[in-house]
C-alpha cells in the first residue's frame, strides 16, 4: 500500500505514551533545571480515525509511533 493514500493533517496531535523522568522539570519558577548532558527517550502516538484510513485496510487500526531520542556521552 503506498502512503500517498493517507492524507495526514499537518499538525498531529501527538500524545505523549513514555519519557525519561530524569529530563522532566516538576518544581516550576525555582531556578533549577534538569541536567544539562543526559541522554532522554519520549515516545508519541498518533491513531488517525478509522474514518481517515483507506477503505483497503477493512477496518483494521494504524499507529503511528514517533520516538525522540537525546543522545550525549
Amino acid at each position: 500500500m503506498s502512503s500517498s493514500l493517507l492524507s495526514l493533517p499537518r499538525d498531529i496531535p501527538w500524545k505523549l505514551v513514555a519519557v525519561s523522568p530524569d529530563m522532566m522539570d516538576t518544581d516550576f519558577c525555582d531556578r533549577t533545571f534538569p541536567y544539562r548532558w543526559r541522554s532522554s527517550l519520549a515516545i508519541s502516538a498518533y491513531e488517525p480515525s478509522l474514518d481517515d484510513l483507506p477503505e483497503g485496510m477493512c477496518g483494521d487500526r494504524l499507529t503511528f509511533l514517533r520516538v525522540t531520542s537525546t543522545i550525549t556521552g
